[in-house]
């Protein structure tokens, strides 16, 4: 019976229309934990008010804020949150106990589970957290597969986006036409997940404490980073991989609202191939393999980016899954 329960998914898909792709990850006992979502960037009239009646405290939006103020859109969201960018550790992985630094965009700051908060209490008001998957690293691992020429034109190219603040726009396009197209969705992100440990942690730490749950992960569209986080958690909580997997394969109905916007931001906009639009489970199915391959089993890899047995027991603690 246990096991029956572990492998049914019960999540639906909440059709919310000026947030696709919108739905449960987790709840206990009928109570949402954990919520997925496209970015909430046009939520506003009913919709954000059905939003706000959900209680969500904390959203983990994985994206930068130069790149959510650029987005034209209501952006009635930030009414109700305040938004703080994550500071990441300059090491590798995080220290057992060590918090996750957030620093406010008024230079206000707090430290995520610390009972020392300059600034303003947690929670009031509620945060809107900021988190860049687009790290240095990961653009340079992806340099080193070009020709040399290729490198020298492709350096240029990223000096004129950052000259005119383009979002790398033009730089994405190249590496579209000469390495994302031919490895696939399903490599890209393998190799970014290769260089997030610190990123991932944080996020995962954050839904280590109670006075950020019930929480929401976004990004774009709700697939691709927020599915990777979503899994993880998922693991943690004990839940099968044919539950993983049928949860990101989800986001195929989530993402049918917003087709036309998803093919102008990801095929016109950044010249990718109709595929990098899709949810295809076997995608989220090679990232699992990838990072059991490369650390020998999740449990592995989630001990080496600093959430180890420890931090893990909180977040099921959290989400309602170990007594006091």
């Amino acid at each position: 019976m246990e096991a029956d329960e572990k492998n049914k998914h019960k999540t639906r898909v909440c059709h919310v229309k000026s947030m696709p792709n919108f739905r449960v990850v987790y709840e206990n006992v009928q109570n949402p934990i954990l919520y997925r979502s496209s970015r909430p960037d046009f939520l506003e009239g009913e919709d954000l008010q059905s939003f706000n009646e959900l209680g969500i405290k904390m959203i983990v939006d994985l994206r930068s804020h130069s790149s959510y103020k650029k987005i034209k859109a209501p952006k009635e969201i930030d009414k109700f949150y305040q938004p703080y960018v994550i500071s990441l550790p300059k090491k590798r992985g995080y220290d057992p106990g060590e918090t996750v630094m957030c620093k406010a965009l008024d230079k206000e700051s707090f430290s995520v589970g610390s009972e020392e908060i300059s600034g303003r209490q947690l929670g009031v008001p509620r945060k809107h957290l900021f988190l860049d998957f687009m790290l240095p690293k990961v653009m340079m691992s992806y340099l080193k597969m070009l020709p040399w020429y290729m490198i020298i034109y492709a350096f240029f190219v990223m000096l004129y986006d950052i000259i005119f603040r383009t979002s790398f726009k033009n730089f994405i396009l190249l590496l579209s036409k000469q390495i994302l197209n031919e490895i696939g969705p399903a490599k890209v992100l393998c190799i970014t997940m290769d260089y997030s440990d610190n990123l991932v942690c944080s996020v995962l730490r954050l839904l280590t404490y109670k006075e950020n749950v019930p929480a929401l992960i976004n990004c774009s569209h709700g697939k691709d980073r927020s599915g990777i986080l979503s899994a993880l958690v998922l693991w943690i909580l004990g839940k099968s991989e044919e539950f993983i997997l049928e949860d990101y394969g989800m986001s195929k109905e989530g993402l049918e609202p917003m087709k036309d916007r998803l093919h102008k931001e990801v095929i016109v906009d950044y010249g990718l191939n109709p595929v990098f639009c899709e949810a295809n489970p076997a995608v989220m199915k090679e990232i699992l393999d990838h990072l059991k391959m490369r650390h020998g089993s999740i449990e592995n890899y989630l001990e080496n980016i600093g959430f180890g047995l420890e931090e893990q027991q909180k977040l099921k603690k959290n989400f309602g899954l170990e007594e006091d």
